[in-house]
């Protein structure tokens, strides 16, 4: 499980407007955290496309979609089922931006 990483991931059980279900996910915790700990700080991803500026735009596996950076979470690594590939470095580049002017701006 490294930074950049998409899984699918079970999120339930949840509260209110938290994404829920079995959702495509990226890895955003630092590998040294990955390897450390037992828990990862994942995005959900969707294909409902939004023109929020917590949304970092995605091409993952032929579909366009969006990271929703407003829906981060920590998660067991017992939710992970099946790894689906990576991101590319420019959309975690701009994942990490996002987040930084989200958490510290």
């Amino acid at each position: 499980m490294k930074h950049g990483e998409v899984w699918n991931i079970v999120l339930d059980p949840t509260k209110g407007s938290e994404q829920k279900g079995f959702r495509t996910c990226v890895i955003v915790s630092p590998d040294s955290m990955n390897s450390a700990l037992e828990t990862i700080i994942v995005l959900p991803m969707t294909t409902s496309l939004k023109d929020w500026p917590t949304r970092v735009n995605t091409h993952f596996n032929e579909t366009e979609g969006q990271a929703q950076c407003e829906q981060i979470r920590t998660v067991s690594k017992k939710r992970l089922k099946t790894k689906l590939g990576n991101l590319s470095f420019e959309e975690i580049a701009k994942i990490k931006l996002t987040l930084k002017q989200m958490l510290f701006e």
